[in-house]
């Protein structure tokens, strides 16, 4: 007779984790979005403040998920290599200074 699997451990050991890495791994992303929806959130209200900052913490955050980097996934997400360069931030930077100055 097959026992049922734990709903707590099943899903974290299927991904080669424990019950806590996988807690603090998720914990942590659910943090940084957090963190980058209030950011989102007051951009919104001031669009002055914080104009790329949930942008960059969404990309830094898809970038660990590529690399498989559990330690930025579960402390502080930063952008690495496969990221986009910084020409081609530029780029966006200066596409989105001219759409505003057209208003």
């Amino acid at each position: 007779m097959r026992m049922a699997q734990n709903p707590f451990t099943a899903h974290p050991h299927a991904n080669g984790e424990t019950y806590s890495e996988h807690f603090g791994i998720a914990f942590g992303v659910g943090r940084q979005l957090v963190v980058a929806a209030v950011a989102a959130f007051t951009h919104a209200l001031m669009p002055f403040l914080f104009p790329t900052t949930a942008s960059d913490k969404i990309r830094a955050l898809n970038d660990c998920l590529d690399r498989n980097d559990r330690y930025g996934l579960r402390h502080k997400a930063k952008l690495g290599n496969a990221s986009l360069n910084s020409a081609d931030l530029n780029n966006a930077d200066l596409n989105n200074a001219d759409l505003v100055s057209q208003d």
